[in-house]
């Protein structure tokens, strides 16, 4: 009987409150509390402390992290709720049970760590109403703080941070909290300052050595990224008076050194660091000793130092990639910042094997590292052609004797040869070659300098990709990767199945004979002029870029390049003030080339977009002249057509204008003086199809009134194309394929031109080949006719942002999505472009 009554959850006896009280607290509430306990050492345990970020305040986990913890918080929820339902001692809207508070309290704790926010803000909400004068109040006003900032509810999280300063008599532990939660309210959005303020507020009050340390590292990290170096070597020291873990006292006396400002003294933290080379547990730390010291070096002007202390950080790193990083990128641009292209070149390469999509910068890493390998590629050619022209100039048995000596040299090497191969760099393997060149030169032959070989590793990957190091790495079917045969036919001769004991393998390099020199001459003025280009517009090297056009039309009296080099130094003069090369290079454009665009652009600036409003002046006037045709205004035709023709004699519609005139003469004056004018647009305008019309009309001395029927017919039988303006468009550039199309440097020069007019444009660029004698490259897409003609426009007007492109002479053109199924399949580029010519100049 007693049992029974003290079971009842109905009556307000001391007995019953004593039985409810005890079995919830030690059956319920220990354990739940107990299974939270066990779960927060997971999350904890398991957590890897990322000392390159923020450290947080309090750690809750990723969601994976949660995830791992779900049996340990339900089973909290489980026993917390069999205490609500089985002890609860509600009796007139009083609870009687001093731990139900406490359960909900426990409920909340255990949603929140299962990220479940909602369910946790519910629960802390219920314990604040229902129990206000409890003891779990302001727990539950601080972790549904808490929670606010973590679901990203910041004005609700500051009110109640702010209440919860304002309440009397709390002990220092949980006002210290509260200040860490302010703070982490303040960090989660980036207001820094004010979370500098709260941190040391919970500094002071904390008692907790472990988080004291914690706050002081983190104060000293947002003094640091705010860059007062001071305040953050400060705060770095104090962490070490808490005993920290030692890597964060590792990593405290790291970044003490990193915050060393230039003319900043930091003899102390130096001698701190070499000791630590010293210390046998700092072995898996080396590369960021070495890199502080790097830093050191710096902030006292000793770059030299600093680069070696650099290489030592990436000799040492063992399996830190994020240092890596640092390391090959600081080498990088150091190297970029003194101009020392190759080098930085081979860094920013290094670094990009490391290098997570997920840094800030990665894409920026990435397109330095394109536009140093193409401008090293090009530097490379030039040294390479240089000696090989060099070589060719001695005698047979001086070439024989150097070449006997490299086969000698790649015997005794053999097995540095086959960690070659097994570290692929295709130009790696031409290393005892270029020994040879290298007393030839009176400098290092260029393929055996190492700072050369990341460029080949990065080539290598282009054709390859990231193969497995292993044998018979060559074969196209070991992986699924497939390789493009438009490539293969670029790949350096390197990687040819050859004998490299064979004396005619490096004969065969040699240009011996008039086609190899004239071709070693070809591959340097092309070199040359794209490294200018380089330098010019991706570089911004003017100096550089200067030197390397100059060398062209210098070195050489005569190049497709030339125009374009002249019109280039021309603008480079004018943009450093020098106005006397300037106008050098501007009479040098006139003079031998008058009739080019370039001349005609260096003597009226405004010519191009003279040109564009005659353009568009000259087709408004054919629609009014055509309009006037069809309403039978004849003379009034004949009169504007006459002057159109006088006015526009550089237009691409002139024919159309003739034959317009044709037909009103006709009106006038009868078939008969159809003749001469036909007769003019058929001998002088051959490959357009007004001279077609004409052909035919002369064939058969058509009636006036068919020619607007004959000039659709005839264009229905002649093309195999629709004119769609309101389709989708892509834009196509042709070039003829050869071994020499770099087709990748292209579409990067196009990608450019996108950002600097395209910018808000979604186009994509890829390229593929077009039966065996092109390649092309597609830019989608355009919503419809008017919009790819826009791109049109700049592209032909676009010499100076597009010069390797406009250098190739190639067909560029609009084309809708179905007309270029057809077009693909017959690489009908004439048949096209007269239709192009036809009906979208129109």
């Amino acid at each position: 009987m007693f049992l029974l009554g003290a079971c009842s959850t109905k009556k307000n006896t001391l007995i019953n409150r004593t039985y409810h009280n005890t079995t919830a607290r030690y059956n319920g509430y220990f354990n739940a509390k107990e299974s939270i306990k066990e779960g927060v050492a997971t999350i904890q345990n398991g957590y890897k402390e990322n000392y390159e970020e923020l450290l947080p305040i309090f750690i809750y986990g990723d969601d994976a992290a949660a995830q791992s913890v779900y049996p340990q918080m339900d089973r909290a929820i489980e026993k917390c709720s069999k205490v609500i339902v089985k002890h609860s001692m509600e009796i007139k809207k009083k609870e009687y049970n001093k731990w139900i508070d406490n359960c909900y309290f426990l409920i909340g704790q255990a949603y929140f760590y299962k990220k479940d926010y909602p369910k946790a803000e519910e629960h802390f909400k219920y314990v604040i109403k229902q129990y206000p004068e409890t003891d779990s109040k302001i727990p539950a006003m601080l972790w549904l703080a808490k929670t606010y900032i973590e679901s990203k509810n910041f004005s609700a999280a500051r009110s109640l941070l702010s209440e919860l300063e304002m309440q009397p008599d709390l002990k220092d532990k949980v006002k210290s909290e509260i200040k860490q939660t302010y703070a982490d309210f303040y960090i989660k959005q980036n207001l820094y300052g004010f979370a500098i303020d709260k941190l040391k507020e919970a500094i002071a009050l904390e008692k907790n050595k472990k988080q004291k340390a914690r706050l002081s590292f983190l104060l000293a990290q947002i003094y640091q990224k705010q860059g007062n170096n001071s305040e953050a070597r400060h705060y770095y020291a104090q962490v070490e008076k808490y005993a920290p873990p030692y890597e964060m006292e590792f990593y405290a006396k790291i970044n003490r050194a990193l915050a060393v400002g230039e003319n900043e003294s930091a003899s102390e933290i130096e001698e701190l660091l070499k000791k630590m080379l010293k210390d046998e547990k700092n072995k898996e730390y080396l590369d960021q000793i070495y890199y502080a010291l790097a830093n050191i070096e710096l902030s006292k002007g000793n770059k030299p130092k600093a680069i070696e202390y650099l290489t030592l950080s990436t000799e040492s790193s063992i399996n830190n990639n994020a240092q890596k990083v640092k390391s090959f990128l600081k080498l990088a641009d150091l190297y970029f910042e003194d101009k020392n292209y190759i080098k930085a070149q081979a860094y920013y390469d290094s670094t990009t094997a490391f290098l997570s999509p997920e840094i800030k910068n990665y894409q920026d890493i990435i397109e330095k590292r394109n536009v140093l390998t193409r401008l090293v590629k090009d530097i490379l050619t030039v040294k390479e052609q240089d000696s090989l022209q060099k070589i060719a100039q001695l005698p047979k048995k001086e070439q024989e004797k150097l070449i006997d000596k490299i086969i000698a040299d790649l015997i005794e090497k053999e097995e540095q040869e086959k960690f070659a191969q097994n570290n692929p760099q295709p130009m790696a393997n031409q290393n005892n070659f270029n020994n040879m060149m290298n007393n030839i030169s009176g400098g290092k032959w260029y393929f055996y300098n190492p700072t050369t070989l990341s460029y080949g590793k990065t080539e290598f990957k282009k054709i390859w990709g990231n193969r497995k190091l292993e044998d018979n790495w060559r074969r196209k079917n070991k992986t699924s990767e497939s390789v493009d045969l438009g490539e293969l036919e670029t790949l350096n001769d390197s990687l040819a199945e050859t004998d490299k004991k064979n004396p005619q393998y490096y004969f065969s390099k040699i240009p011996d004979t008039p086609k190899k020199i004239e071709k070693s001459h070809q591959a340097i003025k092309q070199a040359l002029y794209e490294e200018g280009v380089i330098f010019k517009n991706d570089l911004k090297d003017n100096t550089a870029a200067i030197k390397a056009f100059e060398e062209l039309v210098t070195r050489y009296d005569t190049s497709q390049y030339h125009l374009n080099a002249y019109y280039q130094l021309y603008l480079l003069y004018k943009e450093t003030g020098d106005a006397t090369n300037a106008e050098n290079y501007k009479n040098l454009i006139v003079e031998k080339y008058p009739d080019s665009d370039i001349a005609a652009i260096v003597i009226n600036p405004n010519y191009y977009q003279e040109m564009k409003e005659r353009k568009a002046n000259a087709g408004k006037d054919y629609e009014r002249y055509y309009e006037l045709y069809k309403d039978k205004m004849y003379k009034y035709v004949l009169a504007g057509t006459n002057r159109a023709i006088r006015k526009y004699p550089d237009s691409e519609l002139l024919p159309k204008f003739y034959y317009l005139n044709a037909m009103a003469k006709s009106a006038l004056f009868g078939t008969d003086s159809l003749k001469p004018v036909l007769q003019y647009i058929v001998k002088n305008y051959p490959e357009t199809s007004e001279a077609a019309l004409a052909q035919e009309a002369l064939n058969k001395l058509l009636p006036v009134q068919e020619f607007s029927n004959t000039q659709e017919e005839t264009q229905k039988q002649k093309s195999p194309y629709k004119l769609a303006p309101d389709k989708e468009h892509y834009y196509v550039f042709v070039f003829k394929n050869n071994k020499n199309l770099r087709i990748n440097d292209l579409k990067v020069e196009i990608s450019k031109f996108h950002k600097k007019n395209f910018r808000n444009d979604d186009l994509k660029i890829s390229s593929m080949l077009m039966g065996k004698s092109y390649q092309i490259i597609i830019v989608k897409s355009f919503a419809n006719y008017f919009k790819a003609m826009n791109y049109h426009s700049l592209v032909e007007n676009g010499s100076a942002d597009l010069p390797s492109v406009h250098a190739l002479k190639n067909a560029f053109f609009p084309i809708t999505a179905e007309n270029f199924q057809t077009f693909y399949k017959t690489a009908d580029i004439e048949g096209y472009k007269k239709f192009f010519e036809e009906k979208y100049k129109q």
